[in-house]
């Protein structure tokens, strides 16, 4: 807040929440990701238990699904190639050098 850090929080999670106090007031910042597909991500500000304000923001990158569906798709398929191509050399190897 202005320039310092006022909490810090590391999560697997979707949701989470950091509490914290400026002077009298309560606050929270909660960080929701929406779509993991998209990393489209919401930051929401509650002052005392009020609402204040969600700023939402997603990569420039991910901001079409369909490119984004096809991206992932892509490096699973390479992946899996990979994968595959690995395990059966190391079945080979094991193979030759078993006692």
């Amino acid at each position: 807040m202005d320039g310092q850090v006022v909490g810090e929080k590391r999560s697997f999670t979707r949701r989470s929440v950091i509490p914290f106090t400026i002077g009298k007031d309560e606050l929270e910042i909660e960080f929701h990701t929406v779509s993991l597909l998209t990393a489209e991500l919401h930051c929401t500000l509650i002052k005392n238990g009020v609402h204040v304000e969600t700023q939402k923001q997603v990569p420039k990158y991910t901001a079409n699904k369909k490119k984004s569906k096809w991206r992932i798709a892509f490096w699973f398929a390479i992946g899996f190639v990979f994968g595959f191509l690995l395990s059966m050399k190391l079945s080979r190897f094991s193979l030759n050098h078993s006692v």
